[in-house]
């Protein structure tokens, strides 16, 4: 679903006791907002931020049932049941 560099990120980390729905919506669409602004801010600028990823941190959600989950650039399924 994603790959190449990383333009913004900002680390949320979800707290002790804390219900994941409320810090989606208090704390985690926030910070993605201020990342998205930022990104737009740099490429506007004509200095986009690009970070390479690291490859042995990245993570996979194979959860999601539309997604095609061999290795690789993962293409959509638009056709899943």
């Amino acid at each position: 679903m994603d790959t190449g560099p990383i333009c913004e990120q900002e680390v949320v980390v979800l707290r002790p006791g804390e219900s994941p729905g409320r810090a989606y919506h208090t704390r985690f669409v926030p910070a993605g907002l201020r990342a998205l602004a930022r990104a737009v801010e740099g490429i506007l600028a004509g200095t986009p931020r690009r970070v390479t990823q690291d490859e042995h941190l990245a993570t996979y959600d194979a959860r999601h049932p539309n997604i095609d989950s061999r290795p690789g650039p993962a293409p959509i399924v638009w056709h899943a049941k």
